[in-house]
């Protein structure tokens, strides 16, 4: 309705100023009746000309404010989807169906057999031989056994999102987002968390299981430190390197162990197994990533540089 009556305005606007241009110079030539009825003419037409000129900026005040709520739809849709991915993010495993339940014993079976061999291994190769197995070998049976149980425990209690199927072995998609919804789903389970840059988008692809378990296993730090609170900072460096750093008001540690901290077997408390870190290291490593244990004046925790 508005719409038309705009375009009827402007449509006057342009036939006034043509037959303005026509009577122009024609008016001295004609009778004095005739005159003063050009001249009314001309009044009346002046009067609609200026009339369709205001219509045009009411036209242009119109559309502008049509724009201005397009934009904040646009803004309340953008809200509403996020809410929506929230709410199925911390849906829970146990109202997913018959498919994604046979993923999740897949992933057990995996990692019990992963267990299994690892102890079979020793069996056969040492302890029935009755010979002491040399310590890197040891070392790396203990290490699988424990990186494997450890996912079996992370899947007893694992969520789901409907663009995240945390049963896949890699997925590739926003891993900020990822990260930054499993800490608030978790947020009553870990310290208090500053988030800081969490609309940065990185998307590449990681195993959902291993970063939840390398978060677990940096939280739980932070426990045994006696920590109280953490801050998590992304950084984008460029369209393939994201940085991340996990910082912490925990306990500090001696500068002699900081080169230590990730070893295999190495604890600084005395319930640590000395195996956390370690897997975390590994699984960092396994990302074509890295990770190193910062201390300083300024700030203390750990900084992820994530390459695609």
């Amino acid at each position: 309705m508005i719409e038309n009556t705009l375009t009827k305005a402007v449509r006057v606007v342009d036939e006034v100023e043509k037959i303005l241009k026509d009577v122009e110079g024609y008016d001295a030539k004609l009778d004095t009746k005739t005159s003063k009825g050009i001249s009314k003419i001309k009044k009346t037409l002046k009067s609609l000309s200026s009339i369709a000129q205001k219509e045009k900026e009411k036209r242009k005040e119109v559309e502008h404010e049509r724009d201005e709520v397009q934009k904040e739809i646009k803004k309340e849709i953008h809200k509403r989807e996020e809410v929506e991915k929230r709410e199925l993010f911390v849906k829970s495993v146990l109202g997913k169906d018959t498919i994604e339940i046979q993923k999740l014993q897949h992933q057990i079976k995996i990692s019990s057999n992963n267990i299994n061999e690892a102890m079979l291994y020793l069996k056969g190769s040492f302890i029935e031989k009755e010979k002491n197995p040399p310590f890197k070998t040891l070392k790396d049976i203990v290490a699988t056994v424990m990186l494997e149980s450890e996912k079996i425990k992370k899947i007893t209690s694992i969520v789901t999102s409907a663009n995240f199927d945390l049963y896949s072995k890699r997925i590739k998609e926003d891993i900020v987002f990822f990260i930054v919804e499993y800490v608030k789903s978790f947020k009553d389970s870990f310290v208090k968390t500053k988030i800081v840059r969490e609309d940065i988008k990185f998307k590449m692809s990681f195993s959902p299981l291993e970063v939840q378990i390398v978060l677990d296993n940096l939280y739980s730090n932070i426990d045994k430190m006696k920590g109280k609170g953490a801050t998590l900072i992304f950084e984008k460096k460029s369209s393939t390197e994201l940085v991340i750093k996990f910082l912490d008001d925990g306990k500090r540690i001696s500068n002699d162990d900081t080169s230590e901290i990730f070893k295999f077997g190495f604890t600084t408390t005395k319930n640590g197994s000395g195996m956390g870190l370690y897997n975390v290291k590994q699984i960092i490593k396994s990302m074509n990533s890295t990770i190193k244990f910062i201390q300083n004046k300024e700030e203390k925790g750990f900084m992820v540089t994530l390459k695609k």
